[in-house]
């Protein structure tokens, strides 16, 4: 399996390749084990397995799986019993049937806001680098306001520690104060 990191001007540099037993055939990528990296989630062919490497947050994963699982053809993650922990399904063609995976790592972390910048801005304004300081940010985490009006139109990151979007604040936007609310994908939310 290869890994190929983005160099932000749209081309790739090649990783050293992360050996595998078997054929991938789906790739899955979030933070599982929820320490802010990326992880790699691989359902293999033929032999039926799902094999996880923890990344370490450099784009490189260790290059022996932490995790082995077996009957798969496909493979989501998602987090199917509410506990804040992303889990995974895999699809089991030769079987005709389903395996639920639940997620047994640590305690999943819900994210802390400790700083927002600006603090204020008028009606009708726009605010292209809105920022959000904190922890446990998903990569997939996604900001809204306690109030109407303030419209999310872009991210320009969303990291672990920070989140920096594009929002407009509408020319009819009440006018007070607002939750500001960075919710992560598996439903842990801080306000």
């Amino acid at each position: 399996m290869s890994v190929l990191l983005g160099n932000g001007d749209g081309t790739f540099v090649l990783q050293p390749s992360i050996p595998l037993a078997e054929t991938p055939f789906r790739v899955v990528i979030r933070d599982l084990n929820r320490d802010g990296k990326l992880d790699i989630a691989v359902a293999v062919r033929n032999s039926s397995n799902v094999t996880v490497f923890l990344g370490n947050g450099d784009g490189h994963s260790p290059a022996s799986p932490v995790r082995h699982w077996g009957g798969s053809q496909s493979l989501i993650a998602a987090d199917l019993n509410g506990d804040g922990k992303p889990d995974l399904v895999t699809a089991n063609e030769d079987a005709g049937s389903i395996t639920i995976l639940l997620n047994t790592s640590g305690t999943a972390a819900k994210p802390s806001i400790t700083f927002i910048s600006p603090t204020s801005a008028n009606q009708g304004t726009t605010i292209p680098n809105f920022t959000v300081n904190g922890s446990n940010f998903d990569p997939a985490a996604v900001l809204s306001f306690g109030g109407t009006g303030i419209t999310v139109n872009s991210y320009s990151s969303r990291a672990a520690t920070q989140i920096v979007a594009n929002i407009t604040i509408g020319s009819t936007a009440l006018t007070g104060a607002y939750d500001v609310i960075v919710a992560n994908p598996d439903s842990q939310r801080q306000y």
